[in-house]
């Protein structure tokens, strides 16, 4: 039987040892029992930070950039590592057990590091090539079971980012506790999947690779199981797993029972198309002062015929965008590519959008072109001249420069989405932009000293909506029907094979309680 067990994720070619060496050197105490337990404790709390930056290496590893870094929040740090993390931080960069970014995107060294231009508090890190190999991203090390120094750490760790007036409600904790109990199986089958799944998207398919998202969802001691306090929604290792592998997911002690997941038809564009006043009071109290904005564009034409594509599951929202968008545009975008456009042009910054133009993007993406140019040119005139910091500044200069192009023809893209929207919907259009500019201010996330993003406001709205639905109605519903090893992602439902049958019965009933049919796939 296959027993989750929590783990501890190692570089490869870590010498546990050595390391024990150099942590004993900046120990204050000359007590031989007290250094040592200092010692331990330190290599502990640097384990668990390895853990982390072993874990990212698969998304790094999946998105084509294995040797990148993995941007670390202060708050992390000071949580893993300990009030004086600064102090062990430094011992690690010192010896070569640690790397800190020090070149920023315009090409500027910073010694020390650069803050991320997304969040101020946190500088990215990896582990350092001669500690990693080629053939496993990270191995194994079993975890004392009575260690409660090191257990009280991860939990600590694991509820960091947990909203705590969120987490008192009782559904969304059993179902976390549920997600929790599931396995994923590690046979050929799986595996199989797991590099197709790499070969779809440009990744050369490795071992080490492979063992490593099976032992991630099995072995780790750092989930981060969270409530999302922007929506309500549930954020665990389920959410975040390959698609195509779900099937593969069982419960522990139920090996043999496959899940089937039973999800809405176009959830999100159908979440926001049944917003109505008596929803939002009794689900999501706190968003009434949009109530006016939906009692206006209620009865509109147009929106009444965006609630009908929403809820249309032969002819929807994402096929009637997509054909309007490639006549106007003369584009070839499937159904699936067409997601994109009705993300764009619902969640986007309007205010933003309103300042630009088709134009001026294109214009914006010839200029980007010429950039480019030029840093390429720079880049093969350092590699010509053999100056080597001359070409790690040139080769960041040069990313950049990409980046920005492909930022520069996303932007495009998005203008393209949200004028086809404003022109199609109006009503709807002129809805969504006025929930944008509703200053609520309330518990959502976001750090203190961020700009609040009040263009998601419609996302908030429709997701927490969602959310407050799934968990108090629907999963209380199957709990009250005693289908209880349930996983959700988001909107859809992850249930035990043998229960499938019931437990589709039991949502659709759950949703026409409140006077909601959605379609299921």
């Amino acid at each position: 039987m296959l027993i989750k067990r929590k783990q501890l994720f190692l570089p490869p070619n870590l010498d546990i040892d050595h390391l024990n060496s150099i942590v004993a050197t900046i120990t204050n105490t000359e007590d031989q029992v007290k250094k040592e337990d200092q010692v331990k404790r330190v290599v502990h709390q640097i384990s668990l930070l390895y853990t982390v930056l072993c874990q990212d290496l698969i998304y790094l590893n999946l998105n084509n950039n294995p040797n990148g870094y993995t941007h670390i929040h202060c708050n992390t740090l000071r949580t893993i590592l300990g009030a004086n993390y600064g102090k062990t931080l430094n011992m690690l960069l010192n010896a070569n057990y640690l790397e800190r970014e020090t070149v920023n995107p315009y090409g500027k060294i910073k010694e020390k590091g650069y803050f991320s231009k997304v969040s101020k508090k946190s500088k990215s890190y990896r582990i350092p090539k001669h500690l990693r190999s080629d053939s496993a991203l990270f191995k194994r090390i079993e975890i004392e079971p009575n260690d409660k120094v090191l257990m009280n750490k991860i939990l600590t760790i694991n509820k960091v980012c947990k909203d705590l007036k969120v987490q008192s409600e009782f559904y969304r904790n059993y179902i976390l506790s549920s997600m929790g109990n599931m396995v994923l199986l590690d046979d050929e089958t799986t595996r199989g999947l797991i590099n197709d799944y790499c070969i779809s998207r440009g990744i050369s398919p490795s071992e080490g690779l492979t063992t490593a998202i099976i032992e991630k969802f099995n072995y780790s001691p750092i989930n981060r199981a969270v409530i999302c306090p922007f929506a309500g929604r549930l954020h665990a290792v389920l959410t975040t797993l390959i698609k195509s592998i779900r099937s593969r997911v069982r419960y522990t002690g139920y090996l043999n029972i496959p899940y089937v997941e039973i999800d809405i038809v176009a959830s999100q564009p159908w979440f926001l198309s049944i917003i109505s006043p008596k929803l939002i009071k009794r689900y999501v109290p706190e968003c009434q002062d949009a109530i006016p904005y939906f009692e206006k564009a209620y009865n509109q034409a147009d929106a009444i015929h965006f609630r009908e594509l929403c809820g249309n599951s032969e002819y929807g929202i994402y096929d009637y965008l997509r054909d309007e968008y490639n006549n106007r545009h003369g584009e070839c975008f499937t159904r699936d590519q067409a997601k994109k456009i009705c993300y764009r042009a619902f969640f986007s910054n309007y205010t933003y959008k309103e300042r630009l133009t088709i134009e001026s993007c294109q214009n914006s993406i010839d200029n980007h072109v010429t950039l480019l140019a030029n840093a390429k040119q720079e880049y093969n005139n350092a590699l010509a001249e053999e100056n080597q910091e001359r070409v790690k500044i040139a080769e960041v200069a040069l990313n950049t420069a990409n980046k920005y192009l492909k930022k520069a023809i996303s932007r495009l893209f998005t203008q393209k989405c949200y004028e086809l929207f404003k022109d199609k919907f109006p009503s709807v259009h002129s809805l969504f932009f006025n929930i944008k500019k509703l200053k609520w201010d309330f518990e959502r996330g976001a750090e203190p000293d961020e700009r609040i993003k009040y263009y998601a406001n419609n996302a908030l709205l429709a997701q927490r909506l969602e959310s407050n639905i799934v968990y108090t109605v629907v999963c209380k519903a199957l709990i009250d029907n005693n289908i209880t090893r349930i996983g959700t992602i988001h909107d859809s439902f992850m249930v035990p094979a043998d229960q499938a049958d019931k437990a589709r019965r039991v949502i659709k009933k759950a949703f026409s309680s409140i006077g909601l049919k959605p379609n299921f796939k």
